[in-house]
């Protein structure tokens, strides 16, 4: 699936969860809030830049790292296969949504769009080659979880 694609999908679903979860709010009596955790990033490079933001800020040890890299991969199998039945729907919008922006511009705003998503798409997959390297440096460092 194309980056681009991705990240339509996610804003598509953004919004749509957005207004789904005002409707809900908005219907329901008020109760005390709940703390929560930040979420963790939907897209694979993102959580892995999330595992290096963690190692870093709370200096993990080599089994937490492995660990949490773990939970992290199976989270996004699982996610997946969970989005795998709604994926040429979702492809479909996003094609939809690129039309109808598209159809908004002028032509020489369209051609900046094109270049736009093409060098987003270029992006992510220099992004991809840079996640990968920093996976394979941070597991081969010490994470021996000696504090200075």
């Amino acid at each position: 699936m194309k980056v681009w694609a991705v990240f339509l999908l996610a804003v598509v679903i953004f919004f749509a969860g957005a207004i789904t979860g005002g409707l809900v709010v908005g219907s329901r009596p008020r109760q005390q809030p709940v703390a929560q955790l930040p979420p963790i990033p939907l897209r694979p490079q993102l959580r892995m830049e999330f595992l290096h933001r963690m190692d870093r800020e709370l200096r993990l040890t080599t089994n937490q790292y492995q660990h949490i890299e773990a939970i992290i991969r199976s989270s996004h199998e699982r996610m997946q296969k969970l989005l795998e039945p709604i994926t040429p729907q979702a492809q479909e919008e996003t094609r939809n949504v690129k039309k109808e922006i598209a159809a908004e511009l002028t032509p020489e705003q369209e051609k900046k769009f094109e270049e736009l998503l093409k060098a987003r798409r270029g992006d992510s997959s220099k992004r991809r080659k840079r996640d990968d390297h920093a996976t394979n440096s941070v597991l081969q460092k010490d994470h021996s979880g000696s504090q200075p």
